[in-house]
């Protein structure tokens, strides 16, 4: 077991089909390594070293030189899981025989989202819950309980706990709402971490109409012509754009 982006020094032996080292399987081969995935954010794809000590992806060829049935290289994991390291020449492989390696995340360095923001919501009502991540430099989830901060890009949140302690790295905002209708953002932070940055769009839609107003000229003469415009606004002071068609108004 290692961290993230942890150098792996690994031995990669030939045995023949009665488990002894074949010590015939000279020379420079031609491996290719699977079995272990890319890390979260951004993608980084495990390598094994080459026999000049250069990084090649999993999935491609990686020329390693053995000795008496033996060759060595240096892995490096980036993805925090239950990885089961193979390798084949492309005629044999070490399918039964893989390096079992759990990977861990590595120190907290930033934010991410786990679940974005749902939209479109109506002003005044309580979003969707969704998720922000205290995450490695590879955006492996960490295990840190930082207290995270979230933020709209305009105004401010009418409602809601905009600060939650991460869970098992994870911080969770369920109640919140906002008022004005906009197109807005959220992002969150946490001390010095990196910051998440803006989040998907959320598209805040008025509430249904709560009252009318009439707006024309103030002032006129005894039986001239004055246009009026009469607006429907939400209880948030939104014009109520859903409000449409024909009305049946009275004046007063």
């Amino acid at each position: 077991s290692h961290n993230a982006g942890v150098s792996n020094a690994i031995t990669i032996t030939a045995y023949d089909t009665y488990n002894n080292v074949a010590t015939g399987y000279t020379g420079d081969k031609n491996l290719v390594f699977s079995g272990a995935n890319a890390s979260p954010s951004p993608a980084t794809n495990p390598t094994a070293t080459n026999k000049t000590s250069t990084a090649i992806d999993f999935g491609s060829t990686t020329v390693v030189t053995f000795a008496s049935g033996a060759g060595t290289s240096t892995m490096k994991l980036y993805k925090a899981e239950s990885a089961s390291v193979n390798v084949t020449d492309g005629s044999i492989t070490a399918t039964s025989h893989e390096l079992a390696v759990t990977v861990s995340a590595t120190t907290k360095n930033k934010l991410l989202f786990g679940t974005q923001p749902s939209t479109p919501v109506t002003a005044g009502a309580t979003w969707t819950s969704f998720t922000i991540k205290i995450t490695d430099i590879y955006g492996n989830q960490t295990t840190d309980t930082d207290n995270v901060v979230i933020a709209p890009s305009s105004g401010s949140f009418a409602s809601g706990t905009t600060t939650r302690a991460a869970v098992s790295g994870l911080a969770t905002f369920n109640d919140m709402t906002y008022t004005t209708a906009a197109t807005i953002t959220v992002s969150g932070t946490s001390g010095a971490l990196t910051a998440t940055g803006a989040s998907s769009n959320v598209v805040v839609n008025p509430a249904t109409a709560s009252y009318l107003s009439v707006t024309g000229t103030a002032s006129q003469a005894a039986g001239a012509s004055n246009a009026i415009t009469i607006t429907a606004y939400d209880t948030y002071n939104n014009v109520a754009t859903g409000y449409t068609g024909d009305k049946n108004l009275v004046f007063s």
